[in-house]
């Protein structure tokens, strides 16, 4: 069970492409990151994720994923049943979604304890 996010912690956005993992750094209230990079999955420099947090409260992680199929229509709580279901989506968005999965683990191996939110491109489109 994770805790409930504070307030004042910050929030470790996570964006898996197909070939790229951006990551930013934000802090509830404010209109900017206070950091972000971007990692290379064909270099596999993606466990640098530990190094970027560092120094910084991360109190919830949140990953945008392109396919929520119908099942999916807006912001979940990342578990493994979530995962199962991200992954059985993986032929609508094939490029995509095994990167995403990847940056769920690689994020929950980096940070295992703060609350993980899925929101899903899907979703936003749908209305």
């Amino acid at each position: 069970m994770t805790d409930p996010v504070d307030p004042s912690d910050a929030i470790l956005v996570v964006n898996a492409g197909s070939s790229s993992l951006k990551l930013s750094i934000v802090v509830p209230g404010s209109d900017e990151p206070i950091a972000t990079t971007t990692l290379d999955w064909c270099k596999g420099d993606v466990d640098n994720i530990e190094s970027f947090v560092r120094g910084h409260r991360i109190g919830a992680i949140g990953h945008r994923i392109v396919h929520g199929g119908s099942h999916f229509t807006g912001p979940v709580v990342v578990n493994d049943d979530v995962q199962k279901e991200i992954a059985s989506l993986t032929s609508l968005a094939p490029l995509h979604q095994p990167q995403a999965l990847a940056g769920i683990d690689e994020a929950r191996r980096a940070l295992p304890n703060p609350v993980a939110v899925a929101c899903f491109d899907t979703g936003f489109h749908s209305s």
